[in-house]
């Protein structure tokens, strides 16, 4: 027998792959099933994965799993995981481990997806999921801490912020946008239009989506260069262009405030006692989030007072000229609501052993 671990985007293989590393080291049969960047990831890695044709291939080798973990991916990969399963009339724990607010569920019918255990981050993130998902009862919700973000813990992130500092000669507070897909090109070009607009020295650091050139518009990618050229063009800013290719630990370290629509990157910031924005204009930003979270009027963030919320660019210039004049007014909250301690996948983990 052997536990299942599926995934595919970078989001569900960051939170996924902790946990089933930590299971392989107590000896547990972990078979990796992975699909898109979660398996270029793995083979670069050098990592031992399965591939199958479909779900019920699967099945057929492996009737008779200890347990089926999975996580989020924008393609339903691990929801139809789990619904196969449960066609076929397997008897296993079906175990979802999502790395955002609500399991993600308000995109999600619960009996479109039918996991039977779900890890959440906190007691707020625990309500939103039963908020999103009336079928799952709260004895089936165990609140671990999301595992992708143990590396938070354990990373020396004064050390990278001072040698960052050098090695890109850094006058001035650094901003960090972080792109998505959808309307990232509008959003990376509403923040930019209002960051011209300050009379001071600011350096600004972009990264794309990595899916952002095989998944956005051609509208949104160009919105995006635009964005670019206008940075560029306005000489009291510094454009610097993170390609990916660099950890986003570093990025990270060095950044003052980061802004994104949806990114999880706002999360990750607050975690680290970052300002950060959600950048959520009409026709852009904003279409997005209701998409992701229809019914809610603000990012969970933002309800916890661990974010600020930009609509238009009047609100982002005042965001932007308090956080310049005052700094990070949520780090009190941040530090009470995000608690650091590089155990959440151990947390998981043994939910895992007591399911199995």
């Amino acid at each position: 027998m052997a536990i299942l671990i599926i995934c595919e985007d970078m989001g569900s293989f960051n939170n996924v792959f902790p946990v089933g590393k930590i299971l392989e080291e107590y000896n547990y049969e972990v078979v990796w099933i992975p699909r898109g960047m979660a398996l270029y990831t793995l083979s670069k890695m050098g990592v031992s994965f399965e591939k199958f044709l479909n779900d019920k291939d699967i099945f057929k080798k492996y009737p008779c799993p200890d347990a089926i973990i999975g996580g989020f991916s924008g393609s339903g990969m691990e929801q139809k995981m789990f619904l196969t399963a449960v066609d076929l009339g397997i008897k296993c724990p079906r175990i979802y481990l999502p790395d955002g607010w609500g399991g993600w569920c308000f995109m999600i019918k619960w009996e479109d997806c039918l996991p039977e255990y779900v890890c959440v981050n906190d007691t707020f993130d625990r309500d939103l999921t039963l908020r999103g998902w009336a079928n799952l009862t709260e004895d089936k919700i165990f609140i671990t801490g999301w595992p992708a973000f143990d590396i938070y813990a354990k990373f020396d992130f004064e050390s990278e912020r001072r040698k960052m500092v050098l090695d890109w000669g850094l006058e001035g507070p650094t901003i960090f946008f972080v792109g998505t897909v959808e309307y990232t090109g509008a959003t990376f070009k509403n923040v930019v239009d209002s960051l011209v607009l300050f009379d001071k020295k600011l350096n600004l650091i972009f990264r794309c989506h990595p899916n952002m050139d095989k998944q956005s518009s051609d509208l949104q990618k160009r919105l995006w260069m635009e964005a670019i050229s206008k940075a560029r063009a306005f000489d009291k800013i510094r454009v610097i262009e993170d390609n990916n290719s660099s950890s986003v630990l570093s990025t990270l370290a060095v950044a003052d405030v980061v802004m994104s629509d949806i990114s999880t990157l706002l999360n990750v910031a607050a975690t680290l006692g970052k300002f950060n924005v959600s950048v959520l204009f009409p026709g852009s930003g904003k279409e997005c989030f209701e998409r992701v979270y229809p019914g809610l009027k603000e990012p969970p963030i933002v309800t916890l007072k661990c974010g600020d919320l930009a609509c238009d660019h009047e609100d982002l210039y005042e965001i932007i000229s308090d956080w310049l004049d005052n700094g990070n007014k949520f780090f009190p909250k941040q530090k009470e609501i995000f608690k650091m301690d590089g155990k959440n996948t151990i947390r998981v983990v043994e939910v895992i052993k007591k399911l199995l």
